[in-house]
């Protein structure tokens, strides 16, 4: 329910909105750490996989779904991205966002969606919980998550079972926007 309430709240339409949802989109579908998010590059994202560079410069290939993959192609298309960070600083930097942006971007969403405590390590913790819920294996999570022990990963979910190749997959219906609410704004 709060992942439905972070993407349905509206967090507004300008640059650095449209540039925030889609980061929070990947951190609640990818999984991926603030960090991560924060270091994506253009190339990074390509043919349905996301390369993400974790922790000690260790990478780690993810599914990505084709929700996803429409979105930040929407975005690079609106921001101009044609390479160089998936998220830059503000228009036309060549600098990627911080983790600490990642993490303000999360704060100003859960505000407007009136949530408390919603962080990106909360968002990356209801990612293992859901997929475990929605049956994704927990070898699957763990792999999407560049878990070295599978402990680690069975920490952060509270249920698991069978996977799709795009874990986020399983998480699209929470943060897709309806068609009738698409046609609504543009009217």
């Amino acid at each position: 329910d709060k992942v439905r309430r972070l993407f349905a709240a509206d967090a507004g339409d300008s640059w650095r909105d449209r540039r925030d949802r889609v980061a929070l989109l990947c951190l609640v579908l990818l999984g991926a750490r603030r960090a991560e998010v924060a270091r994506l590059t253009a190339g990074d994202v390509q043919g349905g996989v996301a390369h993400l560079l974790v922790k000690r410069d260790k990478q780690v290939d993810v599914g990505v779904p084709e929700y996803l993959t429409e979105e930040i192609a929407r975005w690079r298309g609106l921001a101009g991205i044609e390479e160089g960070p998936l998220f830059p600083r503000c228009e036309g930097s060549a600098r990627p966002m911080t983790g600490k942006m990642v993490y303000d971007a999360v704060r100003r969403a859960a505000m407007a969606a009136g949530l408390e405590r919603v962080t990106p390590h909360a968002l990356r913790r209801t990612f293992a919980t859901l997929l475990g819920q929605r049956g994704v294996e927990t070898k699957e999570i763990q792999t999407a998550m560049a878990h070295a022990s599978i402990t680690t990963t069975e920490r952060y979910q509270k249920a698991g079972r069978v996977a799709a190749s795009a874990p986020g997959r399983a998480l699209v219906d929470l943060v897709r926007r309806s068609a009738s609410s698409d046609r609504d704004s543009d009217d």
